[in-house]
């Protein structure tokens, strides 16, 4: 039989088929406990907890804006429109700041989020969050999902996925992992070890100052006429050391006292500052694990980082470096999964004139644009994203710049170079912003319009 040229055709990667081929049917269930991970970390490590609550807020407090059109000619912002309702309101028990605080948490620490659309009559109506340890992620032949199953306790709900397209209601969001086809890497794991640090660190020092801050020491056996050579024996020894090592090993039993039987004594140590210096340690580990989440130590209030010259630098560098690359990440993501689904040409865009931390940003572009002379005025407003002006499609130079051969030359005789007749030379008591004006007007321009450039362009 020949081959069937109406038979739609199949997408699908060359290599994907031999990757997943000992995968295929199998759920991929998550490779660490979540749940571990957010008791050790979020929950017990302040520094995790301050780092994912700073840029899940910070990313949530981003204003979401709706608009029709690709190009700038039909770019329209929607401000009316079934999209922007879910966004505001993506389900009855979050509203649009507590739902992407969530979101942007839950990714932070578990390295991926799972987001469902429930729909009704045909339309969007809300959107969920679960859990990475709910979720089981069953690979398909093609190299896509073929389905997520969400598991909680005995109930189960399974969500297929198309193996051509890869559309499903499930919206899986995940950081790369480089040995995991299918799951996400967490942000606590390259800082795990800073992270057990700084847990045991803190639980060593809170169990010696609970038992008064003592340090450790020996155990010495004294001689007596029953054992001149003071010794014990193994098994005296084998029980002995059972017992120091279970009441006194580990940050919780630091310090705790011990109680001796016959002629035995305890020698504490001494130990000196640079052997029990557990702040730079700390303080290290606390370096780490900012690091790791992409936190400027200098917004932790952590000493020893001077990479920003001041605050300011250090909250642009921790919008521009990581708030701003994880919204647009999530914002792209659910323009590919969601936004299609409210009509064609539909997307989300974030608004970044709302984010007064970048202020330095545009303060230092406007300066750029302000000593530009190769942009026209209306250039300018196109640049800083405002209205054209009349009038402003000019190219101003700078009025103190005049040609080499006409250096050192009096204001009349400037004047008088320029074509200006004996009634139109500028005398001596005109002041600078009259002098401008001018200037302004022997280019062409009329009064009024002469005078409303020398105030927007000199400030005169």
């Amino acid at each position: 039989m020949g081959k069937d040229f109406f038979a739609p055709a199949k997408k699908a990667s060359a290599a994907a088929s031999i990757m997943v081929q000992y995968l295929v049917g199998r759920p991929q269930h998550e490779r660490r406990s979540y749940e571990r991970a957010s008791r050790e970390a979020y929950i017990q490590n302040v520094i995790v907890n301050r780092c994912v609550c700073m840029i899940a807020t910070a990313a949530a407090s981003v204003d979401l804006d709706v608009f029709s059109g690709k190009t700038e000619d039909t770019r329209e912002e929607l401000e009316d429109h079934p999209l922007v309702t879910l966004l505001e309101r993506p389900n009855p028990r979050y509203g649009d700041d507590a739902f992407f605080r969530a979101l942007y948490s839950m990714y932070l620490i578990g390295g991926e989020v799972f987001v469902e659309r429930v729909s009704s009559a045909a339309q969007i109506k809300e959107l969920w969050l679960h859990r990475p340890d709910r979720i089981v992620v069953t690979p398909g032949e093609t190299g896509l999902p073929a389905s997520y199953a969400y598991k909680n306790g005995v109930s189960q709900k399974v969500f297929p996925c198309d193996l051509i397209t890869g559309e499903s209601d499930i919206l899986h969001l995940r950081d790369f992992n480089p040995i995991d086809d299918w799951r996400g890497l967490s942000s606590c794991d390259p800082a795990s070890y800073s992270i057990d640090i700084h847990n045991e660190g803190s639980a060593w020092n809170f169990g010696l100052l609970k038992n008064g801050a003592r340090p450790s020491g020996a155990l010495m056996v004294k001689s007596n006429e029953s054992n001149r050579a003071a010794t014990l024996t193994d098994q005296q020894f084998k029980r002995l050391k059972e017992e120091i090592y279970e009441s006194m090993a580990g940050g919780q039993n630091a310090g705790r006292p011990i109680v001796l039987e016959g002629d035995m004594d305890w020698k504490e140590f001494s130990l000196n500052p640079k052997d029990m210096d557990f702040q730079n340690s700390n303080f290290e580990a606390c370096r780490n694990i900012a690091r790791a989440f992409g936190v400027p130590p200098i917004l932790l209030g952590i000493p020893g980082d001077s990479t920003y010259n001041n605050l300011r630098e250090a909250k642009l560098a921790f919008w521009e470096d990581t708030v701003l690359p994880l919204a647009n990440f999530v914002i792209a993501e659910l323009n590919h999964w969601l936004a299609p689904k409210f009509g064609a040409n539909i997307y989300i865009d974030v608004c970044e004139e709302s984010i007064s931390a970048l202020s330095l940003r545009r303060d230092e572009r406007r300066k750029s644009l302000q000593i530009a002379d190769f942009l026209t005025i209306n250039e300018k407003r196109a640049e800083d994203g405002k209205e054209p002006i009349e009038g402003g499609d000019v190219l101003l130079v700078d009025s103190v710049k005049v040609p080499l051969q006409m250096a050192g030359m009096a204001q009349q005789q400037l004047a008088e170079s320029s074509g200006a007749t004996q009634d139109e030379t500028p005398d001596a008591s005109m002041s600078k912003g009259q002098y401008v004006e001018f200037l302004i007007k022997k280019q062409g321009f009329p009064g009024a319009q002469a005078k409303r450039i020398a105030e927007i362009v000199y400030g005169v």
